[in-house]
């Protein structure tokens, strides 16, 4: 079952899991990391802090580039919903994803920010979002979409 986000947070923690993305955001949530190469958090490493993350918060954030794309992203989930975690999302709901192998996971995730890179990728973001949300009703979604430019909007919808 997932966990419900019900409660205020006076913080909460967030794993920046890989520099792995298929997008190029202008709003990337991946300030300090390097865009060449794929890294990519050793869970090894994570599973010493744990318990110390836990005590600072029990909402953890996963970024990065997109945690969707990250290949240890079950094994994360499964140690995070070990510790109780609140776990939320961040992600551009990446084309190549399939959400067929992550569906354990997302019984797991409480929400999911979806960037959409620009506007004009909202029609595309959007049926694979009421994909997810048919599959996940408890799932909660929340949209962050860049509005830089407001004669793209208004010529387009």
């Amino acid at each position: 079952m997932r966990p419900s986000i019900t409660k205020k947070y006076d913080r909460k923690v967030r794993l920046l899991v890989t520099n792995v993305c298929s997008k190029n955001c202008s709003f990337c949530h991946n300030e300090g990391m390097p865009k060449d190469g794929k890294l990519h958090l050793p869970l090894y490493e994570l599973k010493k802090i744990l318990h110390d993350l836990k005590r600072y918060s029990s909402r953890i954030m996963l970024s990065g580039g997109d945690p969707l794309e990250y290949p240890y992203l079950a094994e994360l989930i499964s140690m995070l919903g070990g510790y109780e975690f609140d776990i939320s999302v961040n992600t551009s709901l990446p084309p190549r994803c399939d959400f067929d192998e992550i569906d354990n996971v997302l019984e797991k995730i409480a929400n999911i920010h979806v960037s959409i890179p620009n506007v004009l990728e909202i029609d595309d973001i959007e049926s694979r979002i009421l994909r997810l949300y048919k599959r996940h009703k408890m799932l909660q979604f929340v949209l962050n979409v860049p509005v830089t430019n407001y004669s793209n909007i208004k010529n387009n919808y």
